[in-house]
């Protein structure tokens, strides 16, 4: 595989302290339920539930939020560079907004709720649970705080790399998913390709993406990671990375921490060393996949 080559589009990434950029993203985390809120309660629900996942619109730093229909179709969004929620027309056009600065959240609900009623949307139902366990307790009361306008950009800038990044792959295949942020852990995640059977059942999966700091990790990372329902043989080894480690404890798949991205100041560098990581991982679950 060769290079994405966008050169342009990427955005050079210079090294930011890892506490405030993680918090950064942990208060963004915690707005962006408000999205996935209104994705749960107002979109017809998914096998997958993508009703609540978001894409991201790279030039204007929004998590977006799946259709809504009322009297016109709308969209809840956020904006993470000014921690912003929004209510936009299918075409992006601003309908209400709110600044989530110093504010907590259930002041966003609350607006969230009396905005789309008045936009023909029924919210009687839509309340604050999830199917899943929110990683912050008493988000209700929880007080939006942008401590640091830098490490926002930051984080926009890393959403939009990744974007790029996983757009870029997501072209080789085939039957590639869309590129989505999930709410629960917060990750812009694609399933890049998908191998089936001779009954048609799903027997593998490559996913890529890039991921905020978690118990694994301890900052943001790109990854990819791979399924396949066979045994993989002990014989098979994984290719050496210049850049980036091989899963440990049974995780199958590798990540890219973003300081060993830091360590490179030229813009072509930092796009070698991703889409290196990525391709080169790629290739090796491709060929797992096909033992």
């Amino acid at each position: 595989m060769n290079n994405p080559g966008p050169y342009s589009k990427w955005h050079n990434l210079e090294s930011f302290p890892k506490k405030d950029l993680n918090q950064a993203v942990k208060v963004c985390h915690q707005s962006s339920q408000l999205v996935a809120i209104a994705g749960k309660y107002l979109i017809p629900p998914k096998r997958d539930d993508s009703h609540t996942s978001m894409l991201y619109k790279k030039g204007l730093s929004l998590l977006l939020g799946e259709k809504i229909s009322g009297r016109q179709t709308i969209r809840v969004a956020l904006d993470i560079r000014n921690l912003k929620l929004m209510i936009l027309t299918d075409k992006l056009e601003m309908l209400a907004e709110l600044n989530l600065k110093s504010q907590r959240m259930e002041k966003g609900f609350d607006f969230l709720k009396a905005e789309l009623n008045s936009l023909g949307v029924d919210t009687s139902e839509m309340n604050f649970r999830m199917h899943y366990t929110f990683p912050y307790k008493n988000l209700l009361q929880t007080e939006i705080e942008m401590f640091s306008e830098e490490a926002f950009r930051q984080h926009a800038l890393l959403r939009g790399n990744a974007e790029l990044i996983l757009h870029f792959f997501s072209g080789i295949f085939m039957n590639s998913d869309k590129i989505r942020v999930w709410p629960h852990h917060f990750d812009t995640g694609i399933i890049l390709y998908k191998r089936k059977n001779s009954s048609g059942k799903l027997n593998g999966t490559i996913g890529a993406g890039f991921s905020i700091a978690d118990k694994m990790i301890d900052q943001p990372y790109f990854y990819i990671n791979y399924w396949t329902e066979k045994a993989i043989p002990k014989s098979f080894k994984s290719p050496e990375l210049k850049h980036g480690q091989w899963g440990k404890d049974g995780w199958k798949g590798a990540s890219l921490k973003i300081k060993d991205i830091y360590k490179y100041s030229e813009t072509e560098e930092q796009v070698g060393i991703v889409s290196k990581f990525f391709s080169t991982c790629i290739d090796h679950a491709i060929d797992i996949l096909s033992e």
